[in-house]
């Protein structure tokens, strides 16, 4: 057997499997198995956001609690100007997730952005709280390589901006 990206749509995968000689028998959840490279993702890279969108949305109908996938749409909205959308499926990453400093760091710029400093403020102070104990060089999970010591000190920077 083989296993391809859940994050394919249905249709794709089974056309995938017959165009390499497999018949496809069934899809299993991979995404916690799989690294970096998912079909959304290289989406993202090329600047094809609305493809990108619409495989994170796909994703989350197939599994609303998937904190990486939420997070992800927030970024994709936050880039396209929709800040609606994008502050909602920031709402429910940190829901679901509410020790991830990316999400509460894109939260805060976002509010920052809204000119909502306040609420900005307390997102950036809880980045802070999140990162302070984690080693500097140490990469923060779904930055794509960005260490927690970047992230922290980008955080106080808003907190110290006037």
């Amino acid at each position: 057997g083989w296993h391809v990206n859940s994050l394919l749509l249905p249709e794709e995968l089974q056309a995938a499997a017959v165009r390499a000689g497999f018949e496809h028998v069934s899809t299993l959840e991979m995404r916690t198995y799989l690294e970096l490279g998912r079909p959304r993702d290289r989406a993202i890279d090329q600047g094809r956001l609305e493809e990108g969108r619409r495989r994170c949305e796909a994703a989350l109908v197939r599994d609303r609690l998937e904190p990486d996938a939420h997070l992800l749409l927030a970024a994709i909205c936050q880039e396209q100007g929709d800040l609606p959308a994008a502050l909602d499926a920031l709402r429910r990453a940190i829901y679901l997730a509410p020790d991830s400093a990316p999400a509460h760091f894109l939260l805060g710029s976002l509010l920052f952005q809204r000119r909502e400093r306040s609420r900005g403020r307390r997102s950036m102070e809880t980045v802070v709280s999140l990162l302070s104990s984690v080693p500097r060089e140490e990469p923060v999970v779904g930055t794509d390589g960005l260490t927690a010591g970047r992230l922290l000190e980008t955080a106080q920077a808003y907190l110290e901006s006037p």
